[in-house]
């Protein structure tokens, strides 16, 4: 019986669907670099770090799916580098409350932080194209 709780309660929270976020996006004067900040109301950084992996992936199609972040939040900082040719770095850094990543690219820098607020989590993608 106890194997049955924990498999329903497990079933449950991974078949859960959490409020969509709320976004708002800032372009530079020239509308050259933006950013986009996202609030993901009661949840935790893990939870909207695998949410946002996801969501990801469904747009990373064929080779461009090795830029895909780790599978789970480093608990240390690390680099990683996701094309072994360019040895261009992805950079994940532990902050107080949350994640900082530096995907550097051929073609400018994406910087992602998740920061737990409260009980909400922000997001903030801000892309510098070169």
């Amino acid at each position: 019986m106890k194997k049955q709780l924990i498999l329903l309660a497990t079933l449950f929270l991974a078949n859960t669907v959490y409020a969509a976020p709320k976004c708002h996006t800032v372009y530079s004067k020239d509308n050259y670099n933006n950013t986009e900040t996202c609030h993901y109301a009661n949840t935790n950084v893990a939870r909207v770090y695998q949410q946002y992996r996801q969501k990801q992936l469904k747009h990373l199609t064929g080779e461009y799916r090795k830029y895909r972040l780790l599978p789970t939040m480093p608990k240390k900082a690390v680099t990683v580098y996701p094309d072994t040719k360019l040895q261009i770095p992805f950079i994940y850094m532990p902050i107080k409350n949350g994640l900082h990543i530096e995907q550097n690219f051929e073609g400018g820098i994406t910087t992602i932080i998740f920061r737990q607020r409260g009980k909400n989590v922000e997001v903030k993608t801000i892309s510098s194209p070169d």
